[in-house]
C-alpha cells in the first residue's frame, strides 16, 4: 500500500471539528478504475504522476474535512505548465500536481492563483501535501487558504503561510 493510501486511510475513522464546532470527516466517493485512469490519460494526452493515481484509486474524488478533492473528471490539465488539478478552492484558485513535463519535478504539488501563469510551489509531493493539509485542519479546524495569512508577517505559519511572500511584486489576485 503506498504512503498516500496509508494516510488517508488512517484517516478515514477521524472526526474533527471546524472553527465553528461544526464535525468534519473524510468522505470519499469510489475508486477510479484502471481503465477510466488510462482514458484520461489518452484524452488529456499526459501520464498521470503515480501519487495521484494512487490516490484516485482510493477515491475518485474525496472530501477532505470540508476539502474539495476533485474526481477524476473534474480535474483539468495546464498542458503548458504540465500541472493537473487536484484541489478546488472554489474561488478560482486551485492546487496542482506537476506532470513530467513541468517545470517543477513529477508530483510536486503547486498551488496556482486564477490561472496556471501565476503558481507557487507548495510541497515536494502529494503525500506530503495530505499529511500537513490533514494536521492543519486537526489544530486549526481549517486549511487556511493563502489570502488568509497576513502579508508580511512572521506570526503564523501553515502550509500555505510562504505564498504570499513568494508573489510579492507580482501582479495576481492576491496581491490586489
Amino acid at each position: 500500500m503506498s504512503h498516500i493510501i496509508e494516510i488517508l486511510d488512517s484517516a478515514m475513522n477521524l472526526e474533527l471539528e471546524d472553527e465553528d464546532g461544526n464535525r468534519l470527516k473524510l468522505e470519499a466517493s469510489v475508486p477510479a478504475s484502471e481503465r477510466d485512469l488510462n482514458d484520461r490519460e489518452g484524452r488529456l494526452g499526459v501520464k498521470i504522476p503515480l501519487e495521484l493515481r494512487d490516490l484516485l484509486m482510493f477515491a475518485n474524488g474525496l472530501s477532505l474535512f470540508g476539502q474539495v478533492i476533485m474526481s477524476l473528471q473534474e480535474q483539468d490539465y495546464f498542458s503548458n505548465q504540465g500541472l493537473l488539478s487536484f484541489h478546488n478552492w472554489g474561488n478560482g484558485d486551485f492546487d496542482c500536481v506537476a506532470a513530467s513535463s513541468s517545470k517543477y519535478p513529477e508530483n510536486t504539488v503547486v498551488f496556482m492563483n486564477h490561472g496556471p501563469e501565476i503558481s507557487v510551489k507548495i510541497e515536494d509531493n502529494l503525500t506530503a501535501w495530505f499529511e500537513k493539509a490533514i494536521n492543519e485542519i486537526r489544530e486549526r479546524g481549517v486549511l487556511l487558504h493563502p489570502g488568509d495569512y497576513i502579508p508580511n508577517s512572521n506570526a503564523d505559519s501553515g502550509l500555505y503561510g510562504g505564498v504570499l511572500a513568494a508573489l510579492e511584486g507580482i501582479d495576481c489576485e492576491l496581491n490586489r
